[in-house]
């Protein structure tokens, strides 16, 4: 199931770049086409767990020409970069969502990293598609993928600047801490999304990994 079966209200930024490039000035019919082609990119890919995927088989089963595709985005980079924007948009919802329920902020820490793995669990495709093409894409489109991924990476170092501010964690540079931690969470990820491994006994490594890192006192995943 991919996080996007959860709704959002604000409208991604990969929408209005699409929407810039489309000639089409109905901007209705405009969004409804780029709702099919996102839509069967990520059955594409839960079916696949993968982005083996091909431009034309994302239009034949959006039900649109490969025309109109290109209208919309530059090639399957700028699609598989817009869903993964639009499933990092939802994530980060429901993490805040988790987060929410604690005022503490190592606890937020604490459930940010616990939810990622739980919310993983639910999404593998949109999971094994991210840790399979954050490397290539961090290379080839890394202004795109840093876009794409902000979501849950501004997230990230909202808390762990909060534990900063509190004391309670002693990163030096927030914002590298948080680019590091992050890093640390998607190998985790990829552990268990291309390994195999238990994803409660990764998450519990991670978490410990990371609260050493950041300095604060080590906790124990329940």
């Amino acid at each position: 199931m991919p996080f996007s079966s959860e709704a959002t209200e604000d409208a991604p930024a990969w929408r209005d770049r699409a929407l810039r490039r489309s000639l089409d000035p109905a901007a209705t019919r405009s969004m409804e086409r780029l709702d099919r082609l996102l839509d069967a990119a990520r059955q594409l890919t839960d079916e696949a767990e993968d982005a083996s995927f091909t431009v034309s088989e994302v239009a034949a089963k959006a039900g649109v020409s490969l025309k109109t595709f290109y209208r919309s985005f530059v090639g399957k980079d700028d699609l598989l970069l817009a869903l993964l924007e639009e499933e990092s948009r939802t994530g980060a919802a429901m993490l805040r969502d988790a987060l929410d329920r604690s005022d503490s902020p190592d606890e937020r820490l604490q459930r940010y990293v616990r939810a990622l793995f739980k919310l993983a669990r639910q999404a593998p495709g949109y999971t094994h598609v991210l840790v399979r093409e954050y490397r290539r894409l961090s290379v080839e489109q890394p202004e795109g993928l840093s876009r794409a991924l902000a979501p849950l990476a501004d997230l990230l170092e909202e808390q762990v600047a909060g534990a900063a501010a509190a004391g309670q964690a002693h990163p030096g540079d927030v914002a590298r801490a948080a680019e590091l931690v992050f890093a640390v969470l998607l190998d985790g990820l990829a552990e268990v999304a291309l390994l195999g491994r238990d994803s409660k006994e990764v998450a519990g490594s991670v978490w410990r990994f990371v609260a050493g890192g950041l300095r604060l006192d080590e906790k124990e995943l329940p």
